[in-house]
C-alpha cells in the first residue's frame, strides 16, 4: 500500500526532527491546562507531516492535534489522523516516553495505523485485517487476561476523579500504571504488559 509506505518514511522523519531538537531551545505553551504542553515542535512536525499529506493526496483531509486541524465535520472520504508528539510533556520533561501517532481512514474506516516509539525506534504499524508489525516483524497477539490477571492503564484524571469506574476497575486488576502518552499505552497493551 503506497500511502503506507509514505506514512512510514514521514512517522520516521518526524521522529528524527524531534530528536534532532533535543539541542535546541524552543517555545513551550499551555493549552486546557498548564499540565497539557505543546512545544514549536509540536507545530513543526505536525507541519512536515501535513505537508507531506497535501503534496502526495492533496484532496485528503487532516484531522492533527495541532494548528488549528482538530475538528472535523465528517469523517467521510479520506481521513488522515495525526497526533505529531503523543506525550508532549513526557517528551519535554523527559525526552522519552513519548510517540508520533499517523492513521489513514476511508469512510470512517480505519485502513492502518503507526505508532513510532521514537526513543526506542519502534515502529508499530497495523493494516486492517493483516495484524500487527513492529518495525517490519509481525507481533504476535498478546495472551488474553481477565482484569483481575493483569495491569490497567488510566490517564491519571480519569483514575482520580472515577470516570466511567475507573477505580473500581482499577480495584480489580493487578495494579495500575500511568504511561502520560496514549501511543505509549497501546505499546504496551500489544506487547501484553497491560
Amino acid at each position: 500500500m503506497k500511502e503506507l509506505e509514505l506514512a512510514r518514511k514521514w512517522v520516521h522523519q518526524a521522529g528524527e526532527m524531534i530528536k534532532a531538537s533535543f539541542n535546541e531551545e524552543f517555545q513551550v505553551k499551555t493549552k486546557s491546562s498548564r499540565t497539557d504542553l505543546v512545544t514549536e515542535i509540536d507545530s513543526r512536525v505536525q507541519d512536515y507531516i501535513v505537508g507531506e499529506i497535501q503534496a502526495h493526496f492533496p484532496s485528503d483531509k487532516i484531522l492533527g492535534e495541532e494548528n488549528g486541524l482538530n475538528k472535523m465535520e465528517s469523517m467521510k472520504g479520506r481521513v488522515w489522523v495525526l497526533d505529531p508528539i503523543d506525550g508532549t510533556t513526557n517528551f519535554y520533561y523527559q525526552k522519552k516516553n513519548f510517540a508520533v501517532m499517523l492513521a489513514l481512514y476511508i469512510d470512517e474506516i480505519g485502513q492502518f495505523g503507526i505508532i513510532y516509539d521514537v526513543m526506542n525506534q519502534k515502529m508499530y504499524w497495523a493494516i486492517k485485517g493483516q495484524g500487527v508489525y513492529v518495525n517490519d516483524e509481525p507481533l504476535p497477539k498478546p495472551k488474553k487476561r481477565r482484569v483481575n490477571e493483569g495491569l490497567v492503564a488510566f490517564n491519571p484524571y480519569i483514575y482520580a476523579h472515577n470516570v466511567m469506574n475507573a477505580q473500581k476497575i482499577a480495584m480489580n486488576s493487578m495494579g495500575v500504571r500511568a504511561y502520560g502518552s496514549s501511543g505509549i499505552e497501546f505499546i504496551a497493551m500489544l506487547n501484553g504488559e497491560i
